[in-house]
């Protein structure tokens, strides 16, 4: 038996296990972040101003951007409308790792956040001064050694230019040293530069002796020579140093003498005008009471007035002469 139901009993039994529909939010994807200033994918950047760009889908409505410092967040700093680029200058970057952190706002809400590592190095290694080994015996030639540290990024290598030659060595290679006779002698000065991960370098330069043309065994001698001739004027400079030394103490110890010697001058100096001053008071007192004395007789005659006259005079040119010459001492004392 076929059994037919009608349709107005159909419907009611098909809506019945019906099942639900749900809406899915299209929130948007990371946004794929590019610049033509800075390393993108990772690497190291020597320079602290630039531009990042993305295509804005035409279904943003805001976007979100910071920098930070650690890459589990989400950018903080919006923008309404949205932009599609973003600058930074020294002041937003520093040395070290950092992020850039991009998010798109559509009406579903915000989406995956674009996490980017920014990696800047913008100094060059620390300051460092090469070692010269020179071997006792074997290669006549010295060792050059280099040591250098780079406090953000790290010494990646280090490259030694000498004439045409140019060779390049890991750290631990110019920490160990490197002969100069692994290259043709062709100039007569030599350049080490320390680089850094980031490209940064610091570059040495270091005279050198020129030996083309020679034997090597006229080679070694010349070279003994020359460390004889460093070591002798290593010596002469010690000496002359040493003399010098002397100089300055015994110019230093007659200084002394000539400043004490010079003020005992002046106190006796001083002694002396003072018993001048008492020695000539007391003559001129003492002569003048007795011409005085010799004054009171009833009857001078014109020489012994004459004779009294030029014992005054000369008293007192006499005086005046002494007292000029004691003050000319004094002022070249004072």
């Amino acid at each position: 038996m076929v059994l037919r139901l009608q349709k107005s009993l159909l419907f009611p039994v098909l809506a019945a296990f019906a099942l639900p529909v749900f809406a899915v939010a299209a929130t948007p994807v990371a946004p794929i972040v590019s610049s033509q200033d800075f390393d993108t994918s990772g690497g190291w950047n020597t320079t602290k101003t630039g531009t990042f760009t993305w295509d804005l889908p035409e279904d943003v409505i805001k976007v979100a951007v910071e920098i930070v410092t650690e890459d589990e967040t989400e950018p903080q700093v919006s923008f309404d409308p949205p932009i599609s680029e973003f600058s930074v200058s020294s002041e937003d970057l520093k040395e070290g790792l950092q992020y850039l952190l991009v998010q798109f706002k559509n009406e579903d809400g915000w989406g995956e956040v674009a996490t980017l590592p920014l990696l800047v190095d913008s100094k060059e290694p620390l300051p460092f001064v090469p070692e010269i080994i020179y071997p006792e015996s074997g290669s006549f030639l010295p060792i050059i050694t280099a040591r250098t540290s780079d406090t953000t990024s790290g010494v990646s290598h280090y490259v030694i230019n000498f004439g045409s030659d140019e060779v390049e060595l890991t750290p631990a290679e110019a920490a160990q040293g490197f002969s100069l006779e692994n290259l043709s002698i062709k100039g007569t000065k030599l350049k080490i530069s320390a680089i850094d991960m980031a490209g940064n370098s610091r570059t040495v330069a270091l005279p050198v002796l020129v030996v083309n043309q020679m034997s090597a065994e006229s080679l070694q001698g010349s070279w003994q020579d020359l460390r004889n001739l460093v070591n002798m004027t290593h010596f002469t400079a010690i000496f002359l140093g040493a003399l010098l030394v002397v100089l300055l103490l015994y110019i230093r110890s007659q200084r002394i003498e000539f400043v004490r010697k010079e003020k005992r001058l002046k106190r006796e100096m001083v002694i002396a005008k003072g018993q001048t001053d008492k020695i000539f008071a007391a003559l001129r007192d003492e002569i003048h009471e007795q011409l005085q004395e010799l004054g009171r007789k009833s009857k001078v005659s014109k020489k012994d007035q004459e004779m009294i006259d030029s014992l005054h005079r000369a008293l007192q040119v006499s005086e005046t002469l002494i007292r000029r010459e004691l003050d000319d001492v004094e002022e070249i004392l004072n």
